[in-house]
């Protein structure tokens, strides 16, 4: 119950009449009005509503408010409710690159999503047989340096100097000389870098970035074969698909195709397309 002192000015010393004590109840009780407060914290509010917001944006209870303007999530709607924002989820922390070299971390398996693998000398060594795996899923091989020794010839990357690229036993790639490789995008939860000198010529290495984590997009399904058999009469065979527009006689098999155009050709069935 609303006391009618409280409605009266704390100055007002004479006694309030009856015409004021009903106009002072029938204020409390009138209904609320609440409305929303977009800046800052984000919830409704029953105080002295702003001069500029408009009457349609006003709403009886807080419930209400809160759900004709906050309503789009239940977080927001209970943010609302509570007097302000919902806390915000913690962002997704970065994560920390690494930064191997084979020369001292041989041998070592390392989980990691991003960071940079190098020989890690400035004119590396002969006789080195070094590796270094990475505990990651589909990671992406970019080259950023790469001169190991000059040499010509695809034996010459099983010969002489080279960085393999494996997964498991499996080798996806054998790099050598001096030309930067292309990116390499691996399907895999892991990789090994393999890093082998000969006793011959030694350059400046290699260095290369991997980061890990990429959705590998599937390779479309191919198209299943057509079945548009026309006679090729150049060929004197038969020809699957791509028929002139003006060719009306089309088969469904070659053999039909054959014994329909060419029975007299024995030579039909072997000669266009499979």
């Amino acid at each position: 119950t609303v006391s009618v002192l409280n409605c009266l000015p704390t100055s007002q010393t004479m006694k309030c009449g009856l015409a004021l004590v009903a106009l002072c109840l029938a204020s409390a009780n009138a209904s609320e009005e609440w409305w929303p407060k977009w800046g800052g914290v984000q919830s409704c509010k029953n105080t002295r509503k702003p001069w500029s917001l408009g009457q349609k944006f006003v709403r009886g209870t807080k419930a209400e408010c809160c759900d004709d303007h906050f309503g789009f999530s239940a977080a927001k709607f209970d943010a609302c409710m509570a007097g302000g924002d919902a806390t915000a989820a913690p962002a997704t922390p970065e994560p920390t690159p690494v930064a191997l070299t084979t020369r001292e971390h041989d041998g070592e398996v390392v989980e990691a999503s991003v960071g940079t693998i190098e020989d890690g000398y400035d004119r590396y060594e002969p006789f080195l047989d070094q590796s270094v795996t990475v505990v990651g899923k589909n990671c992406r091989l970019s080259w950023t340096e790469f001169r190991l020794q000059l040499t010509w010839g695809a034996m010459a990357c099983t010969t002489f100097d080279y960085v393999q690229v494996k997964v498991g036993s499996e080798v996806v790639d054998t790099l050598c000389s001096v030309t930067k490789p292309a990116p390499l995008q691996l399907e895999s939860s892991n990789f090994t870098l393999v890093f082998h000198s000969d006793v011959h010529v030694q350059n400046a290495g290699f260095a290369v970035d991997f980061t890990c984590g990429h959705e590998i997009t599937p390779e479309p399904t191919p198209a299943p074969p057509v079945n548009e058999w026309y006679p090729a009469w150049g060929a004197r065979s038969c020809r699957n698909g791509g028929a002139p527009s003006w060719e009306k006689k089309i088969y469904v098999t070659k053999e039909e195709c054959c014994e329909r155009h060419f029975k007299w050709n024995k030579g039909c069935m072997a000669g266009g397309d499979a």
